[in-house]
């Protein structure tokens, strides 16, 4: 059969579900995770004790975004969607070009 939508609520419940991190190999002394703007995401590391450190931007160039700046060989055309990383620091400026950009966040775990 179709499987069944799960309500807001359940949904919400199946999220909280607190897992103990162990890492029974000696080599592995931190776990890193990457996300992005998910507020709920970004909730549920913080609660379980991951540290946010290092941020970057993702930055989609879409059809509707200029071209402006963007080089591409002789025989083609200037890209029509590009997919880039850019520098936190460069934000404002980056957010005023292109219509899809993402703060990246990195958060880690150290099992030591």
């Amino acid at each position: 059969g179709r499987p069944r939508h799960l309500s807001r609520h359940r949904r919400a419940q199946t999220t909280t579900r607190s897992y103990p991190l162990n890492c029974k190999e000696p080599n592995i002394t931190t776990l890193d995770a990457w996300t992005r703007e998910d507020e709920p995401a970004l909730a549920w590391y913080r609660a379980r004790g991951f540290v946010e450190s290092e941020h970057y931007l993702h930055v989609y160039k879409g059809w509707e975004d200029s071209s402006e700046g963007w080089m591409s060989p002789a025989q083609l055309s200037a890209p029509i969607t590009a997919f880039c990383h850019a520098a936190l620091e460069d934000e404002a400026d980056i957010r005023a070009r292109f219509s899809r950009v993402y703060v990246c966040r990195r958060f880690s775990q150290s099992f030591t």
